[in-house]
């Protein structure tokens, strides 16, 4: 029973701390990535926590990763890593709102992959404008624009090696089959 409610007080901690200090307290930058984050993944309920009124709470699910021309749901493919590259950051005079321009990089696998690190890549450019709110920054407005997928590099070159042992193993068997 003593276990049972330090387990319980461990657990309202953990939520209070989790609103107190990663929701309320994040700046605009973190709060727009960990929205992103929920967002690329389609993981409404936590993506939402992110959200604060205005245009994106309302037409949520119209700026979905595939309604912007990503291929794939989220339950088909395995998220290997979510990177950011922000190319711009503006806030307003009184400093109550936050705009920025970002690319999104996506690495995942495939249906049939499971290469570990990344086999494809989907880029988006995000333009999003957060508001600051009683409890934290918030995303007010979002404009995904898919830009493209395709093999990573890392991928690319495992494959062009696993294709050129099979031509060695190909040759091998050739050789061992005429002698």
């Amino acid at each position: 029973m003593k276990n049972l409610i330090i387990l319980a007080l461990i657990a309202v901690g953990g939520y209070y701390g989790y609103h107190n200090f990663i929701v309320r307290e994040a700046g605009p930058l973190d709060t727009y990535k960990n929205f992103a984050r929920h967002w690329m993944k389609r993981d409404s309920a936590p993506a939402l926590e992110f959200v604060g009124d205005g245009p994106l709470r309302e037409d949520y699910e119209d700026k979905s990763p595939r309604e912007a021309g990503f291929l794939y749901r989220p339950d088909e493919v395995i998220v290997t890593s979510v990177q950011f590259e922000i190319e711009e950051e503006n806030y307003s005079e009184d400093g109550n709102e936050f705009s920025l321009k970002a690319n999104l990089l996506y690495l995942f696998d495939p249906p049939g992959v499971s290469s570990g690190v990344g086999a494809m890549i989907a880029e988006f450019a995000h333009e999003a404008r957060l508001q600051k709110y009683d409890t934290g920054w918030k995303v007010t407005e979002l404009n995904p624009e898919f830009i493209k997928m395709e093999e990573t590099k890392r991928f690319k070159k495992a494959m062009e090696n696993s294709s050129q042992l099979k031509k060695i193993e190909e040759e091998v068997e050739k050789l061992e089959g005429g002698l």
